[in-house]
Formats: structure tokens, C-alpha cells, sequence
């Protein structure tokens, strides 16, 4: 029962941080965090400059499932919105 009342907690808590976050003046996240890039992705989809070739994935290269960033680890991202490259590993760079 304490299982299914902590997934219940995990999935509100979940909500409220995205919605917050969508809405702050500044987001840091994890890039191979989905929830992070869910959120960078959120606050940049109706800017008329693709955020993520930008800022997020200039100078990088891809290698079957492996993205490679030229200074890793490193911060990209623009004014209000960064994201953390910790590694060369990112499942997530086709993230819609």
C-alpha cells in the first residue's frame, strides 16, 4: 500500500514541479534528464529559433544512440533556459 501512495506522491509532485518550472524566469536541468529537456523543450517550442540545434546541440555529433559534445561536461542553453551536459551519452536528442 506505502508503494502506491508514493508513486500517487511522485506523479502529483512531478506535476506541479513541471508546470513550475515551464512557467519560472529560469530553468537548469540535466540533459539526460527527460524530464529536464521536457521542460527546456516546453519553454523554447514557439520561439522562432530552434533552441535545441542552437543551444543545446551545436558542434555535437552522433554516433548510433550516443551523442558526442565538443566541451562535455558543459552548460548550453540561452538566457533563461540551460541545460547540463554530463556525458556523451543522450538516448533523448531526436526528443521531438
Amino acid at each position: 500500500m506505502l508503494d502506491k501512495l508514493e508513486a500517487l506522491y511522485f506523479d502529483q509532485k512531478a506535476i506541479v514541479e513541471y508546470q513550475t518550472l515551464v512557467a519560472a524566469r529560469f530553468q537548469l536541468g540535466i540533459i539526460t534528464s527527460s524530464m529536464s529537456t521536457l521542460i527546456a523543450y516546453a519553454r523554447t517550442v514557439d520561439d522562432e529559433e530552434d533552441f535545441f540545434e542552437t543551444y543545446v546541440f551545436p558542434g555535437s555529433s552522433k554516433n548510433g544512440l550516443n551523442r558526442g559534445y565538443p566541451h562535455s561536461p558543459s552548460m548550453m542553453g540561452n538566457a533563461d533556459t540551460k541545460l547540463m551536459v554530463v556525458s556523451g551519452v543522450d538516448i533523448l536528442d531526436a526528443f521531438p
